[in-house]
């Protein structure tokens, strides 16, 4: 921020979040979701590329709401050797959620939306959108993100590596990031200004009126600004101190449609009916 005026919100290193299923944390990784939780980006990392089970070992490594693991790597064609080698998935990934972030806005998964630029994945991953029993879903299952071939190649997984489900989508983790960071950049105009009733109405008003925008976007559910009177006593304020709470609720991404299926006989006495109707 101090020296290019821009702050990354999302972080990757192709090449380096990759260890074997046995071995350690990768201390990439780990250095990346330190550096994560203090700008309020995510990481994107690669897990070991090996197989279902390495994916899974790897993934038990981590529990951080800011990580986004995607496994396996992507084969893309090189040109100077005319020939599909194999890349970390972690910088395509990476540049999809860039992407969706500019097209559709920060609040949207970027999961199911097609990963240009690559002609396959290092090994094959079954999927099938109905059954659990393939490796898609069951590496989705355990925060586990994949690519799978459906219409294109497609990311597939929203789930970061968080074990508190408050933090479990990648889009609500960013949504919250993405709002907490705003609110406090627009008030910079307010700091070190004499305190006046004009001033504290301002503050929540333009607050609110920002919530307001992104529901109407669709970028929130809801939310609400407000001033709370047991926190702002006489004393906070004579300190120079003004306390607001605000709540918000980012929309989870739809992970799970159920169809039930229903047989039911009682047509065939329609049927009937309406032959008999029309005699």
């Amino acid at each position: 921020q101090s020296v290019t005026g821009q702050t990354p919100r999302i972080l990757a290193a192709p090449g380096f979040t990759s260890t074997a299923a046995a071995a350690p944390v990768s201390p990439v990784t780990s250095a990346l979701i330190s550096v994560a939780e203090r700008l309020r980006s995510i990481v994107v990392a690669d897990g070991p590329n090996a197989t279902e089970a390495d994916a899974l070992t790897d993934r038990g490594k981590y529990g951080s709401d800011r990580l986004y693991i995607v496994d396996p790597a992507v084969r893309v064609f090189d040109t100077e050797s005319a020939s599909y080698v194999v890349r970390p998935a972690s910088g395509y990934v990476a540049g999809l959620i860039s992407k969706r972030d500019q097209e559709r806005g920060f609040w949207w998964s970027p999961s199911n939306q097609e990963v240009r630029g690559i002609g396959g994945t290092a090994r094959p991953i079954s999927f099938v959108l109905s059954s659990t029993e393939t490796e898609a879903n069951r590496l989705n299952e355990q925060e586990v993100a994949t690519i799978v071939r459906t219409d294109g190649y497609r990311l597939w997984g929203n789930r970061t590596t968080s074990a508190d489900p408050l933090w479990a989508f990648l889009s609500v983790r960013r949504t919250a990031d993405m709002i907490y960071e705003s609110i406090e950049d627009a008030m910079l105009w307010a700091m070190d200004r004499p305190f006046s009733e004009q001033l504290i109405r301002d503050i929540r008003d333009s607050v609110q009126a920002y919530l307001d925008t992104l529901i109407a976007r669709g970028a929130l559910l809801g939310a609400s600004c407000w001033l709370d009177p047991e926190l702002n006593t006489q004393v906070a304020l004579m300190a120079g101190q003004l306390y607001l709470d605000f709540d918000i609720e980012p929309p989870a991404p739809l992970e799970r449609l159920t169809f039930r299926a229903h047989r039911n006989g009682d047509y065939y006495e329609d049927l009937i009916s309406s032959v008999a109707s029309a005699a």
